[in-house]
């Protein structure tokens, strides 16, 4: 393990929890090395999940995907931090982007994809995309999601 990899050990196993411990890590870890694009993400969540700075958050995934595009770690955060921000066609280019990526949880590009829909108030094409959504699932856990997200969109599209 390199030097550098145990700081952002300790800022992962800190994270949410201890935030000053995260941040003096992961602090140590990008001082390390700029292009340690663990601790870039890392830096990210902290910004958009505890201070709700999404511009800083997704300052830090790009400089991160500016360092390995094929970093899967990395799209999930990115995706949600635009769609907080409220920049959908950025967040709509990069899902079709991510979905070419081997190894990618392409219904969870799929449940983003649905939420951006709802947002922009597209309810038809949300509901078409939560079908698609169906026959991509090889699992239960987004079951109650897809449940309720159908139920929400029905009653919204019937408004």
């Amino acid at each position: 393990m390199k030097y550098m990899d145990i700081y952002v050990t300790k800022a992962m196993d800190a994270y949410p929890y201890q935030l000053a411990e995260t941040v003096e890590a992961l602090n140590y870890a990008l001082s390390a090395d700029e292009s340690n694009i663990y601790a870039l993400c890392l830096m990210g969540r902290v910004y958009a999940e505890q201070m709700f700075n999404y511009k800083e958050a997704i300052r830090c995934y790009e400089e991160a995907l500016g360092h390995d595009l094929d970093a899967l770690i990395i799209y999930p955060y990115l995706i949600r931090a635009l769609i907080a921000n409220e920049d959908y066609d950025k967040a709509r280019r990069l899902i079709e982007f991510a979905q070419s990526i081997k190894g990618i949880d392409r219904v969870d590009l799929l449940l983003n994809k649905i939420i951006i829909e709802e947002m922009t108030g597209h309810f038809t094409k949300a509901l078409k995309m939560l079908k698609e959504m169906r026959k991509e699932v090889c699992n239960n856990r987004h079951n109650d999601w897809m449940e309720e997200t159908e139920k929400r969109l029905k009653s919204k599209k019937g408004m």
